[in-house]
Parts: C-alpha cells; structure tokens; sequence
C-alpha cells in the first residue's frame, strides 16, 4: 500500500459512479469539489456519488468542498470560452453580460478602483497578460499583452496590489452550508492571507455546528508566504496551491516556498497536500511528462502527505489511468525513502505527552521492525501523530468514529479501519485487533506496536503483542 494520499478533482470527466469506482480502486483517498465550477444540484448528485462508491467499496474516502475565497473572477462565455490574440483590445466589464472576444463582466466592482494604467493583469493561471489602459465607469479597458484560451470563471490576479475584500463572502458561507448539509469531511479555504481569516471560518464552523470539519489553508499569496507559520498553526492541515501561487509571486521562488510551507507543517504536526499542474499533459494525453514525474516525487520526498490531481481526473480523458498513474510513482518514490534515517533527524524532546507516546512507538517500530502499529483513537488525533513521525510500518487507524474514519483518509501512511464502540480498554484492544485480522492487516505470530490512551487522558500507552 502507498503511503502518500491522493486527492482528486471531481468534475465531468469523473462525476459517474463507475468512473469514480475505478478512480478509488486505482488509488484516490480524497475527492475533491470545487465550488468555483458548477450548480449546487450539480454537486449535490456528485456528493451522493461518492458516497455510494464508498459504501460500495467499504472504503474511507474522504470529502473536500473547495471554496472560491476572495477572489475576483471574470463571468461566462457563450460558448464556454473565447481565444485572445495578443495585441487586442479586450474589457473587464462592471456590467452582467455574457463574454465575448471583446468584453467579458468581472466579479467585483472593486478591481476598477484599484488598479491604474499601465498595470499588469494576469488570467488563466497567469498564462494570459493584459495590460490596463484606462477605467472608465467601472469599466478596465486592457490591450492583450499575451494571449491565450479565457475560459468561464477564471481568476483575475493582480500583482503587488491587495484588492481590499472580506475573508467570508455570502457565497463562501453558503457553499459552508451546503457542505455541512452533506457532512463534508475537509474544507478547503482559498487565499488565506493570516490565521484570523482561519479563525473566522472555524468561527462560522463551529457556530453551525460542524466543530469536527477539518480546515485546509491554501497559501496562495505573497502575504501568506510571509504569514505561513500562523496559518498553519491555526489550521489542521496546508494545501501548496501553486496555480495561484506561481502567478502572487516570482514563480522562480516556488520551489523554496513549497519545501518551506511542507516543513513548517511537518514541524507543526499538520498534514500537507502539494497541488497544480503535477500530471498536466495527462489531461488530453495518456502518459505524463518526465517532469511531472519527477515534480510528483520530489513533492513526496520534500515530505508531502498529499499530493493533488486537478484538471487531470475533473476534464481529462481518463481519469482513472491519471490516478494509477500517480498511485506508481509515489509507491515507486517511497521505495527508495530512508523513513528510518529521516525520524532519525526529525526526532527532538516533547513536553506534550501524546508527541512523547507517539514517538516511543514509531521508534519502537523501527528497532523491532514490525510491519504495522495499530492505532486507537477516537478523534484521529493519535493516528495523526504517529503519521507525522512518517514510520516505515502501515498504520492502521482503528476508529468507532465514523467522522474520524473518513478523515484519517488524508493521512500519510494510515491505514483507516472502522470498529465497534467498547467500554473498556481491553475490549478495545480485542475489537480493534479483530478488525484488523479479518481484513488481512495482521495475522497470527506477527509483532506488532499498539498505542492508545484511556478514557479519562490523552495518548499514553505504547504496548507490543504477538498477536495469537
């Protein structure tokens, strides 16, 4: 079993039950839903999906609803699209009107207050440049510096300049209504500029009663880069979002932001997901590219938990063979990872008892060489600690929560097992080892590494049985 977790866009391509199906045999351990494409009756039927693919395969897989953030967006084409041809005139327009090759509306009338002639616009993940020549009522009047296809919805990026916007837009807070209605298990929150707008949205969480939905910071500005260490601490969890990301900054500074941002989450204890453009050429072709390739590994190796397909599963041509695909290259990429040598390094004094049990058992592991450490936990808390010490045996995350089941789906290395509730400790034990014998996990005579807490603390028991 890999352990890196993939995550998948869920669009056209990949919206049916049994492509879906194939997508989580071959490999997907999150689907994702993007709320900046699509009608909520579009989502709703995907959701539903997914669901019935999990019961199906009796499986963990998670649910990420992936929200628009404070972002400005051009509107709709009618044909979906239109090609710019460099040297055009072409207009950001304050008015609601269907695209053409000459005018397209925007999002928010703010963008005309902020922005000057001469100044740079970048769309499409910066692939298209337009240069600002003058505004009038509202209206920016741009000449095409680099052309390109401009599709629906696309964002709007506008470098150096911060475009004043509340963090939780109306439309923010109904697509967090609707995901709880339908008992999301990730949210992913777009542009994260500091750890208060992670705190406004815990806010609007927790008042909604959805404490336990796990939050996801994008960083995806200059801003963020600069603030990474609050967000992350403030969130369970960072996606390196390099689409809009390359575009906020000097795109020859990614690769040192991305190691940045997957460190400070190991440091932190925070799963991590690497996102964009990994298998690109996978959207219309069969094979990637030898980059992405090596991109999808070095993400491993730089200690991703996570890695992201996009417009590769949501509109490419085969969605499945996308996810087989990145399913052998991260499984090929931990072969050849020292994860022995590596805690090794990252191994320092803990004062917080779970990390210190936590620690004791992944060394454990490694100086008796077991193939697996059993987990207990109820929150996930457990199995997420010992994930992030990255040992080289399975973990296999024994849960009665149903909510922790689905969400232990994102972490590096864990196994998600569902068990029945018990009183004691004892009978815990016994279930959760149960479960883990009639699914092949373990068998008779194997040694193995259990931690757990009891009922009244924390983590804090590391035990090691001969299972009979």
């Amino acid at each position: 079993m890999k352990k890196t977790k993939i995550v998948c866009t869920i669009g056209p391509a990949s919206s049916g039950v049994r492509t879906l199906q194939e997508m989580a045999k071959s490999g997907m351990n999150v689907a994702r839903i993007n709320m900046s494409h699509g009608t909520y009756e579009e989502h709703l039927q995907t959701v539903h999906k997914i669901k019935q693919v999990r019961d199906l395969l009796g499986i963990s897989l998670g649910i990420m609803i992936d929200l628009k953030g404070p972002e400005i967006r051009i509107g709709e084409f009618e044909k979906g699209f239109v090609e710019l041809k460099k040297g055009q005139n072409f207009c950001l327009c304050d008015e609601d009107i269907v695209g053409d090759e000459e005018r397209v509306a925007i999002s928010s009338e703010k963008l005309a207050r902020h922005v000057l002639p001469n100044q740079k616009l970048l769309l499409s993940d910066g692939t298209i440049e337009l240069t600002v020549k003058k505004i009038e009522q509202g209206n920016i009047f741009c000449k095409v510096k680099e052309g390109g296809i401009l599709a629906n919805n696309k964002s709007i990026s506008v470098p150096g300049v911060l475009i004043p916007m509340k963090y939780l837009s109306d439309v923010d807070k109904l697509d967090i209504l609707f995901g709880i209605s339908e008992k999301m298990d990730f949210l992913a929150i777009s542009f994260v500029q500091s750890a208060k707008d992670v705190e406004e949205v815990r806010a609007f969480l927790n008042a909604n009663g959805a404490g336990d939905v796990q939050i996801v910071a994008k960083i995806e500005s200059e801003r963020g880069v600069k603030n990474m260490a609050e967000i992350i601490e403030a969130a369970d969890g960072v996606m390196v979002a390099r689409g809009d990301l390359g575009v906020e900054v000097d795109f020859f500074k990614l690769p040192h932001i991305q190691k940045q941002m997957l460190a400070c989450a190991k440091k932190m204890g925070k799963f991590s997901i690497t996102a964009t453009q990994m298998l690109e050429s996978m959207i219309e072709n069969s094979r990637p590219t030898r980059a992405e390739v090596t991109d999808v590994a070095n993400a491993v190796i730089d200690g991703s938990g996570a890695v992201m397909l996009s417009g590769e599963t949501a509109v490419g041509v085969d969605p499945a063979r996308c996810v087989k695909t990145m399913n052998k290259i991260v499984s090929e990429c931990e072969k050849n990872i020292d994860f022995e040598e590596d805690f090794e390094r990252f191994c320092s004094h803990h004062e917080d008892l779970c990390k210190t049990v936590c620690q004791s058992a992944v060394s454990a592991s490694f100086s008796l060489s077991t193939n697996s450490i059993l987990v207990v936990t109820n929150s996930g808390k457990t199995a997420r600690c010992v994930s992030n010490f990255r040992p080289s045996s399975k973990i296999l995350g024994c849960t009665p929560n149903k909510k922790t089941f689905e969400q232990m789906s994102i972490l590096f290395g864990v196994e998600p097992l569902l068990t029945t509730k018990e009183k004691s400790i004892e009978k815990i034990l016994e279930g959760a080892v149960a479960v883990c014998k009639d699914g092949g996990h373990i068998k008779s005579g194997e040694l193995i590494v259990q931690t757990l807490g009891s009922a009244e603390n924390s983590t804090n028991t590391v035990q090691i049985q001969t299972i009979k």
